[in-house]
């Protein structure tokens, strides 16, 4: 728990490094709100344009983009500490000498992230509910289904980067995050149902955990979904890939460290 606390601590003065609450206010929750009012005045706009697309396809596209933006945020903030604490800090080394765990702090590390997320899906989907007149479901239940794609997610990013703690440089994690963002993107349901893709494409989705992490909590959220499974597989599938992810992650990035003592790539420092 102490790895963990520390963890959060540090990920708190890493963003308030002004010394000023104000600007940590701004950068964090302002920003992601305006990036978002953006894409809300389009789905306006899009209905004065053609009002006949229905509320329901407008629901589900807004609410799959405003799913997805914050748990990505939670992979790639992931990657980019893991990188940054080894490739600038030598945090790794530090971490070790001094007995904690690698695998909380990087939890705490990364608990921000998905705080933030929470803070700025609720404003906008408060928001966006009375002006596009959306019945939304956004009760506990909601947000504690978005544990489950929180985790997956957040475990993706633990093993991206632990996979290259062994070797010189972890550059290539930034790469193959990307490759993940791509698929989920496009073939998950995150802004359109999976029934418009290519049958070939159909059955890829079908086999990629993040189509069941998006699915979770948007069917709670606006009542109906992309893929045609029941609620209890849903909730089995969802949470047991998501779980099993978050496990292998553990022990993914306790060997990666065990590999990087004897490489001796944990001290890699290349600057500030």
């Amino acid at each position: 728990m102490k790895s963990f606390l520390m963890g959060f601590w540090v990920s708190y003065r890493y963003w308030v490094m002004w010394e000023n609450v104000g600007y940590f206010l701004i950068l964090t929750f302002l920003k992601p709100i305006m990036t978002f009012s953006v894409w809300i005045l389009m789905f306006l706009v899009s209905r004065v344009i053609n009002p006949s697309v229905s509320s329901d396809k407008l629901a589900f596209m807004l609410t799959g983009m405003v799913l997805f933006s914050p748990l990505i945020d939670v992979m790639f903030g992931t990657v980019e500490i893991l990188h940054m604490e080894r490739e600038h800090y030598n945090i790794y080394k530090l971490l070790l000498i001094s007995r904690s765990n690698l695998f909380l702090y990087a939890l705490g590390r990364s608990s921000l992230l998905f705080l933030r997320g929470l803070f700025v899906a609720f404003m906008i989907l408060s928001f966006v509910a009375p002006v596009m007149k959306l019945n939304l479901n956004m009760g506990i239940t909601f947000w504690v289904a978005l544990l489950v794609p929180a985790a997956g997610f957040l475990a993706i990013g633990i093993m991206l980067s632990a996979l290259f703690v062994a070797i010189e440089s972890v550059i290539d994690a930034w790469t193959f995050a990307g490759i993940v963002v791509g698929p989920s993107y496009l073939m998950c349901g995150i802004v359109f149902p999976l029934d418009v893709l290519p049958p070939p494409l159909q059955k890829v989705a079908y086999w990629l955990p993040q189509t069941y992490w998006i699915e979770l909590p948007r069917r709670i959220l606006i009542g109906r979904g992309s893929i045609e499974i029941g609620d209890l597989k849903l909730f089995l599938v969802a949470v047991g890939t998501s779980l099993t992810l978050f496990v292998a992650s553990y022990f993914v990035l306790k060997r990666s460290i065990k590999a990087g003592r004897k490489a001796g790539s944990l001290d890699t420092i290349r600057g500030a």
